[in-house]
């Protein structure tokens, strides 16, 4: 009975109507689209034989100009690819939903784009520069990429601000926030510092600001069901998905992959609105 009642709120509660707006005001074409092209190409490169993915892998001592952008869509294993496919679709429709609600799916396939065209490298990149001679032989995986959806959460979550709280808010408003995770993330890893110390306060600080900028407007979020479950998922599926990918790792893991994925994640999105945000106000300047 308990399950019964647990399911009917569920099917019937603020998360069903999220599910039902958003597949009302997305097409077919881009859902499938959003959720299959990326499953779809990397489960068609597992199937693969070993002799063409294996030129395709990333030697750490001995790198291919090919291999640092085709090494990120190859897998140790099925396990390996599941995980990833997996948290690529958790990611997907958390952004796809933030995007509808935010009224900014364009943005959403553009940087999705820009993500699979330009964060391999960059993942590539930076663990070649910093896994150099510590005894790693090969990188792989998609994981570098899916951090970069990781990091595009906040960005798009404030997006969702800007349109329904205060035109003031602007996404790259987000950094505090990404901050204030990345001083716990890495707190984690080296211990508490004087830099991780100062890092989480700016953060702190710069949150306390950008509340301050929608005063008195929150309850548009706080007053709409949907809204808030939406807010309130987001946010644990970012801090889930940040504590499994840079606390919560095996030995194997990239975290210097995950960490770079993720920064770029945020970045690329927020150089957007800071740029747009510069024009717009050169515009309303002119005029």
């Amino acid at each position: 009975y308990m399950q019964e009642q647990l399911w009917m709120r569920v099917a019937q509660g603020p998360l069903s109507d999220i599910y039902q707006h958003t597949a009302t005001v997305t097409s077919r074409h881009e859902r499938l689209a959003l959720f299959g092209l990326v499953p779809g190409v990397l489960t068609a490169i597992a199937l693969l034989p070993a002799g063409v993915t294996g030129s395709w892998i990333l030697h750490v001592n001995a790198p291919s100009a090919q291999a640092v952008y085709l090494t990120n869509f190859v897998h140790s294993g099925w396990a390996h690819l599941a995980i990833n496919v997996a948290t690529y679709l958790v990611f997907m429709s958390t952004l796809l939903a933030v995007a509808v609600y935010a009224e900014a799916r364009r943005s959403l396939f553009a940087v999705t784009m820009v993500f699979v065209v330009v964060v391999p490298g960059i993942v590539s990149g930076y663990t070649l520069w910093l896994v150099s001679g510590r005894g790693v032989n090969t990188v792989v995986g998609f994981s570098g990429v899916n951090a970069a959806l990781l990091g595009y959460i906040p960005v798009a979550l404030f997006r969702l601000f800007q349109n329904t709280v205060s035109a003031e808010i602007r996404p790259h408003h987000a950094l505090p926030v990404v901050a204030v995770v990345l001083a716990v993330i890495f707190s984690t890893w080296a211990g508490v510092r004087g830099s991780t110390i100062l890092l989480g306060g700016l953060g702190v600080v710069g949150v306390c600001l950008t509340w301050w900028l929608g005063r008195g407007e929150w309850r548009t979020i706080t007053t709409s069901a949907p809204h808030s479950m939406l807010v309130w998922s987001a946010t644990i599926v970012f801090l889930g998905g940040s504590y499994g990918m840079f606390v919560n790792t095996s030995p194997s893991t990239n975290i210097y992959g995950h960490l770079s994925g993720f920064v770029a994640g945020v970045a690329i999105p927020t150089l957007g609105s800071i740029l747009m945000t510069g024009y717009q106000s050169v515009i309303g300047f002119a005029e």
